[in-house]
């Protein structure tokens, strides 16, 4: 059995920063098209991109800032540009999601991180 060594480990983070930046682009796209299309696009957003960007944020600990940036600009696109209906499934998890998130790695004394926001 081969062990996994820190060459291994590059090369995987390498992969995974590629596809990253596609989740990344999707993101960029989305938030575009809900900006220009709102109502009409709403939707679609939320049956296929919502969960994907969602997730990370289910367990915090475990995601790069990159990650958490993507799902937040998401949840704001929804919140922002979105159908009343698709705020109103995403606002009442956002709040106290962004307050762990300031939490979270807290660098100041007042506990909290305003850069990841």
């Amino acid at each position: 059995m081969q062990q996994f060594d820190d060459e291994d480990m590059e090369s995987f983070k390498s992969e995974l920063e590629l596809f990253d930046k596609g989740l990344h682009h999707i993101m960029e796209i989305s938030g575009f098209l809900l900006m220009n299309m709102g109502e009409a696009i709403s939707v679609a957003v939320e049956n296929t991109l919502l969960s994907m960007y969602a997730q990370p944020l289910f367990d915090i600990t475990k995601c790069e800032d990159y990650e958490l940036v993507d799902s937040v600009c998401m949840l704001c696109d929804c919140m922002e540009y979105g159908s009343d209906n698709l705020f109103n499934n995403v606002m009442p998890q956002a709040g106290p999601k962004f307050v762990e998130m300031m939490r979270y790695k807290a660098p100041d004394a007042d506990g909290l991180n305003f850069d990841l926001l």
